[in-house]
């Protein structure tokens, strides 16, 4: 029986109608072109076109071709292009160009403006992981198929390809410049300017996470936690999970905004999991919290690093979400009706809500009092929908939403009111994120 070709869509699409940034779509050329590049405007009839500033004048048919040559292999050429409308406000969009590309640039009419999907079919099977730049210009995604693909969000070019088996999760540096990824044999970090490897860590992590100012990067696995300087290059710290605490495993953590202490959480399969505070620069437990559930999914630090929070819960079962006090370990609140198996934690920017995904839905928590204040879900009457994965814009008005059969959803986080619904092609989301300056959603999805 031939094997089934799995393909794993990137859609990038704006938020907001009202501020709409079209977004191109490149190409390679046919082989023999050379040095040729080529752009391709796509714009109404009777637009007027300005590429770098040279005015083409009105489009007298929907495409025009501008022919660019010589250009020096492996370099990135940013093109700024122009379409004004009589009466509208001019549209303005800038694109990499590449020798040997083809870069199509679609320009609507104000009139007629809508969603515009940028969908890329890089990977061979399903997206499990993905992540903006913190500067919002470029996509990392990672696939079951072994690779870890970086995108540039603007044209949705494929930009460099990095191989590694199984990787868990994707991540950039706070600078922007370095790329992380964990993977089942190894984690490994990579330039993303030159694409050059620029460290490999022999250990597998379930959790790998990198210190607010760039400077040291967290780990943690079934057996080892450690700490490595990523401007030395020197692991600073290693020890066997055990010696943190007695049945720890690690699977999920996070360090606290000063970068000075790592929070991790895991344990056996069939006992209750255990949450450890490790001051790895000082050698020493600072404290470990219980935990009655076998199954710890998520542990953040309050953006004050005051408070712990835990995400945990098993199937069919009641979640819990825990507050702990981050200096005495005491056990101060459970948010109330938690669904099962919570999945994810994340703050508001302003640290006052909690957004949670668990039993197919998205919940905003008053962070303070611990009551709910907005479910994102399926109601009785509404064709079906799953919310699987969930992430706030910067400015936390919105919340993006992904799911089963492959949709995203933009909600306003305050009144619960469904604002956009996109449709993709593949059964379903494995994972969203939210642009830096809240313009843009990107979905990955796959069957």
């Amino acid at each position: 029986m031939p094997s089934r070709l799995y393909v794993s869509l990137l859609v990038v699409a704006a938020i907001a109608t009202d501020s709409w940034e079209h977004r191109a779509w490149a190409a390679p050329l046919a082989e023999g072109q050379g040095s040729l590049a080529h752009l391709e405007i796509h714009a109404p009839v009777g637009a007027e076109v300005k590429v770098e500033g040279r005015n083409l004048g009105k489009m007298t048919a929907p495409t025009r071709d501008v022919e660019y040559k010589s250009l020096e292999a492996g370099k990135e050429y940013p093109i700024v292009i122009e379409a004004a409308f009589d009466g509208k406000a001019t549209q303005r969009k800038v694109v990499s160009l590449m020798r040997g590309q083809t870069v199509r640039v679609v320009f609507l009419h104000p009139d007629a403006r809508r969603p515009e999907l940028v969908v890329q079919t890089g990977h061979s099977e399903c997206i499990t992981s993905m992540a903006f730049s913190p500067d919002g210009s470029q996509v990392l995604t990672g696939s079951q198929d072994n690779s870890v693909i970086l995108w540039d969000a603007a044209s949705g070019q494929q930009l460099r390809t990095f191989s590694i088996k199984g990787p868990k999760s994707v991540a950039f540096s706070a600078d922007g410049q370095q790329v992380l990824v964990p993977g089942e044999d190894a984690t490994r970090l990579w330039n993303r300017v030159t694409g050059e490897q620029a460290e490999w860590f022999n250990d597998s992590f379930n959790f790998a996470a990198i210190t607010p100012d760039g400077r040291y990067l967290g780990w943690g696995g079934y057996s080892q936690a450690g700490v490595w300087d990523l401007v030395t290059a020197k692991k600073l710290q290693a020890i066997e999970t055990e010696k943190l605490a007695k049945g720890l495993s690690v699977n999920c953590g996070a360090w606290n905004r000063r970068g000075t202490l790592l929070a991790l959480g895991g344990g056996d399969f069939d006992k209750p999991h255990t949450i450890v505070v490790w001051d790895p620069f000082s050698k020493r437990t600072v404290m470990e919290l219980p935990n009655k559930f076998r199954r710890l999914a998520a542990v953040a630090f309050s953006l004050d690093d005051s408070l712990i929070i835990t995400a945990s819960g098993e199937y069919r079962e009641p979640g819990q979400v825990a507050i702990w006090d981050a200096q005495s370990g005491e056990h101060l609140r459970d948010f109330s009706d938690v669904p099962s198996q919570p999945k994810s934690l994340e703050f508001s920017a302003d640290g006052t809500r909690l957004l949670t995904v668990a039993s197919n839905a998205a919940i905003i928590w008053d962070f303070e009092s611990g009551k709910q204040l907005v479910k994102f879900a399926r109601k009785m009457d509404e064709e079906y929908f799953s919310v699987e994965c969930a992430a706030f814009s910067p400015d936390g008005k919105r919340i993006a939403t992904g799911g089963n059969p492959n949709q995203a959803m933009i909600w306003d986080s305050t009144t619960g009111k469904r604002l956009q619904t996109l449709r993709g092609r593949s059964p379903k989301n494995g994972a969203v994120a939210v642009s830096p300056d809240g313009q843009f959603i990107a979905v990955a999805a796959g069957s």
